[in-house]
C-alpha cells in the first residue's frame, strides 16, 4: 500500500469572507430600524414628551377651570376628591370624581387598543384620537352639553398616555409627574450626598417643565377664550399628530404597547 494512502485527505479549507466596511453599516440599520423606521420599544428624545406633556398640562388646566376643582388628567387629585367626598357624605361630588376616574381608566384602555393596532404609526394615531376627541368636546361645550364635553375630554387624556411611555431613555407618564419628580428627588437626593449614580434622574424633571409651561399656557387661553379654549387644544393634539407622522422615526415609538 503506498505512503500516499496513509496521508489524510487533503481539504481545502473555507475561506472566511469579510464583511465589507461599506455593508456594516447598512446591516445594523437594518436589524434596528427600516428606511429610518424606529426599532421596537426605542424612545423619542425628550422634547417629544416635554411637548406631549405640555398638551396634557393644558387641557387639564382647562378643565379643572371648566369643572370646578376637578382635574381631567390628574387622577390623584380626583382620588383625593372623592374620598373627602365620600367622607362628608357628599355624594354628587363624589359620582362626578368616580365617573372621571372610570372614564380615564377606560381611556387608557382604549389607548392602548389603538396602540397596539397603530403598531408602527403609533403615535401620529393616537394623537390623531386625541384631537378628534377635544375637538368633540369643544363642539359640546359650545352646544350647552358640559357632561358630553367632560366625558370625551377625559376619555382624550386616558388616551393620550398610550402615545409613549419612554423618551430619552427615561420612563416617562404624559397627564402624571409625580413619578418623575419623586425619581429627580432621589436621584438629586443622592447626588448630594456623594453618589450620583446614573445622571439620567436629571431628564425627569423635562416631563414636569413641559406639564407646569402647558398648564399656564391652558389657564391663559381658558381666561381669554373661556371653552372655545379647547379648540385651541384639539388643534395643538392635530399639530403634533401630523409632525410625528411625518417623521418615520418617531411613529412607533416609545413603549411596548405599539410594538
Amino acid at each position: 500500500m503506498s505512503s500516499a494512502a496513509n496521508r489524510p485527505e487533503l481539504t481545502e479549507r473555507p475561506r472566511e469572507q469579510r464583511i465589507p466596511d461599506s455593508v456594516q453599516p447598512v446591516q445594523a440599520a437594518a436589524s434596528g430600524s427600516v428606511a429610518g423606521q424606529a426599532r421596537p420599544g426605542a424612545s423619542p428624545p425628550l422634547a417629544v414628551a416635554a411637548l406631549l406633556t405640555a398638551l396634557a398640562g393644558g387641557v387639564d388646566a382647562i378643565g379643572y377651570l371648566l369643572l370646578g376643582r376637578l382635574f381631567v388628567s390628574y387622577m390623584s387629585g380626583n382620588s383625593t376628591v372623592l374620598g373627602i367626598a365620600l367622607a362628608r357624605g357628599n355624594w354628587s361630588e363624589a359620582l362626578r370624581a368616580g365617573a372621571i376616574i372610570a372614564l380615564f381608566v377606560s381611556g387608557s384602555a382604549l389607548g392602548a387598543v389603538v396602540a397596539r393596532l397603530a403598531r408602527r404609526w403609533r403615535m401620529p394615531v393616537v394623537l390623531l384620537v386625541v384631537a378628534l376627541l377635544l375637538a368633540v368636546a369643544a363642539g359640546w361645550w359650545g352646544n350647552g352639553l358640559p357632561t358630553g364635553a367632560m366625558a370625551a375630554t377625559v376619555l382624550a387624556m386616558g388616551i393620550l398616555n398610550a402615545a409613549l411611555d419612554r423618551a430619552g431613555g427615561v420612563p416617562v407618564g404624559l397627564t402624571y409627574v409625580t413619578g418623575a419628580l419623586a425619581r429627580f428627588g432621589h436621584g438629586l437626593g443622592n447626588a448630594l450626598a456623594g453618589h450620583p449614580g446614573d445622571a439620567s434622574w436629571r431628564k425627569q424633571a423635562v416631563p414636569w417643565i413641559g406639564l407646569a409651561a402647558g398648564a399656564v399656557a391652558g389657564a391663559a387661553a381658558e381666561a381669554a377664550y373661556g371653552r372655545d379654549a379647547l379648540w385651541a387644544a384639539a388643534g395643538v393634539a392635530l399639530v403634533l399628530a401630523c409632525c410625528t407622522g411625518a417623521v418615520p422615526r418617531l411613529r412607533g415609538v416609545g413603549g411596548q404597547a405599539g410594538c
